[in-house]
């Protein structure tokens, strides 16, 4: 077990949990900058302390990140977030059969708290499980790009082999399985979508073009399968 007060030694077999205490007021965890680093079969817990946002926070350019096997949970906003603010991008990050659950818990404040949210290019989320938050289980978004402000490239990211359900309970009504608002030529294919409510399956939208989304199973989703923007996009 992990606080923002200290830590243990574990052994092999035991389960490390990393949990705030309710003194913090922004981040359970934040990084900034960090590169080459492999997170595996963790639990990211953020305690569901309403002063906190996000669970795990990579800013200003973190990159060649690997999570594999984690889990984040129970995060007021979101449950994993890489972004650009600083200037950098986050690029080549992969999270490998990682949990993102019970995010967004925090519905006054952060009314669509995602699963896992990230911008950057190269990276790519493969396997796992999305399910339970309030906004979107995977939310693929800059708001530079999508409204042609800034130089942040958000191109070439794959989502594949994911299940995506339970998602979009939030007050905004806009929530689901995963979205893609803005970069060019993701792929989303081989995903199990379905019981998301709000905002449906799969949503490409906003600034997002030459997206590819194939081999998907959507099924049960509340407003859209699948909902297609005004940008270039190939579904099969």
């Amino acid at each position: 077990f992990i606080s923002n007060n200290g830590m243990k030694m574990v052994t092999p077999s035991e389960t490390v949990i990393i949990m705030p205490t309710s003194g913090l007021t922004q981040d359970s965890v934040a990084s900034t900058a960090g590169s080459y680093i492999t997170f595996r079969n963790l639990i990211f817990d953020a305690g569901g302390y309403p002063a906190l946002s996000v669970g795990y926070a990579f800013t200003n350019g973190g990159n060649h990140i690997i999570f594999d096997s984690d889990h984040f949970r129970n995060a007021p906003y979101q449950g994993l977030q890489f972004t650009h603010y600083g200037g950098l991008n986050p690029d080549y990050n992969q999270m490998l059969n990682i949990k993102a659950y019970n995010n967004g818990r925090n519905l006054k404040t952060y009314p669509s708290g995602h699963g896992i949210y990230f911008s950057g290019k190269f990276n790519i989320v493969d396997g796992g499980e999305f399910y339970n938050n309030a906004g979107w289980g995977i939310h693929h978004y800059s708001s530079d790009q999508a409204t042609g402000a800034g130089s942040t490239v958000e191109d070439d990211n794959i989502i594949r082999n994911v299940k995506a359900y339970g998602n979009g309970y939030g007050t905004t009504d806009t929530g689901g399985g995963i979205v893609v608002g803005s970069g060019h030529r993701t792929l989303v294919y081989n995903n199990l979508v379905y019981d998301n409510q709000g905002g449906g399956g799969i949503s490409q939208c906003c600034g997002a073009q030459d997206t590819v989304i194939a081999n998907n199973v959507i099924n049960n989703n509340g407003g859209h399968g699948i909902e297609l923007g005004a940008k270039t996009v190939t579904v099969k």
